[in-house]
């Protein structure tokens, strides 16, 4: 489970906030689209896929099923479904969604949610969903009732704001660290070195061109013993179709 991808999805059904010819609160709001739409992820996924199936969820049936419903059976009915009808920008929408920050984030902490957040993941990209989704009302970007952010909200949205830009900020850092690093000498894998020495060492035995009075037993256990460094040097260059390796050993 991977806990930027589980933020992106549960704000993903605004997104036709962006998308100016579907209704808000319609198609991507609807029950039937997302359960459809997640079939392939389910048939890939399995049982990984259910935490990202229920973040979707969550979208509609915990939020905007209470604050004016939703065409939740879209496009099996227009109609729309919803329950005690509660304006987004009520003072008692605001008290909820409070409580409900204040409830999460001791737990997100406990379990070390939080902590994840603040270090550096290969998916953290995806918080950049949620932060416009945070970044929208508070700079009165949205539609209708959700055009901008009742003002007991702010210090929530803004926690969570900073949160995912320095999750975000902590990635592209990371990743542009790793690009300008050189990379040591040694990172070659010194497994495949020491088998593509060995190689060199009997081959030349055998042959007759290496000009040590070593014989290939007596050869490998010196390899083994690391003594070999002190009577030999090994050059490794690439050939010019870059697929072979010459090797040349000096004793």
């Amino acid at each position: 489970m991977n806990l930027p991808l589980l933020f992106a999805a549960s704000v993903l059904p605004d997104l036709d906030l962006l998308l100016r010819f579907l209704m808000h609160r319609g198609p991507t709001h609807s029950f039937v689209t997302i359960t459809v739409l997640m079939i392939p992820f389910f048939a890939v996924y399995r049982k990984q896929a259910i935490p990202y199936y229920a973040a979707l969820l969550s979208h509609i049936f915990i939020g905007d099923f209470f604050t004016g419903g939703t065409q939740l059976f879209w496009p099996l009915s227009q109609g729309t479904f919803g329950a005690l009808n509660i304006q987004v920008s009520s003072l008692t929408n605001s008290i909820a969604e409070l409580a409900l920050f204040a409830l999460t984030l001791p737990i997100m902490y406990k379990l070390g949610d939080l902590q994840t957040l603040w270090k550096s993941h290969n998916k953290n990209w995806a918080l950049i969903i949620p932060l416009g989704a945070i970044l929208g009302p508070l700079l009165s970007l949205g539609r209708g009732q959700e055009s901008a952010l009742p003002t007991l909200l702010v210090i929530p949205s803004l926690f969570y704001a900073g949160l995912f830009a320095y999750s975000i900020l902590i990635e592209l850092r990371t990743g542009h660290n790793k690009d300008i690093e050189k990379p040591p000498p040694n990172n070659i894998s010194q497994h495949i070195l020491n088998l593509q020495i060995k190689t060199t060492i009997t081959a030349a035995l055998r042959s007759g061109r290496m000009d040590c009075d070593l014989d290939p037993i007596r050869a490998s256990k010196i390899w083994r013993h690391s003594l070999f460094k002190k009577f030999s040097s090994v050059f490794l260059r690439r050939s010019r179709n870059n697929e072979v390796f010459h090797q040349q050993l000096i004793c």
